[in-house]
C-alpha cells in the first residue's frame, strides 16, 4: 500500500458529487506524474481522502460530507 505524500495533485474546490466528479481525473493526472507512480498502482479512496484532508480536516462536516461524494462516485460501503 502507498500514502502518498506532498500536497494534493490537485485543488478541490468542494464537497459535492459533481466536484468530486472534477477532482478524481484531475488527482490521476497528478498522481501519474508522482515520482512513487509506477504503472502498476492506484488510487483507493483512502489515498484520496488523505489528500481531501488538506482542504477539510478529517472529522469535520465537509470531510464527512466529501467522503460521502467519494463514496457515490466510486462506489463503496457506507
Amino acid at each position: 500500500m502507498l500514502v502518498p505524500d506532498g500536497p494534493c495533485p490537485a485543488p478541490l474546490a468542494g464537497t459535492s458529487v459533481e466536484a468530486v466528479k472534477v477532482w478524481i481525473p484531475e488527482v490521476m493526472t497528478g498522481w501519474r506524474q508522482h515520482k512513487a507512480y509506477d504503472g502498476r498502482t492506484a488510487l483507493s479512496v483512502e489515498a484520496l481522502e488523505w489528500w481531501a484532508r488538506q482542504t477539510y480536516p478529517y472529522g469535520t462536516d465537509e470531510f464527512k460530507q466529501l467522503r460521502e461524494s467519494l463514496l457515490q462516485v466510486i462506489g463503496g460501503a457506507t
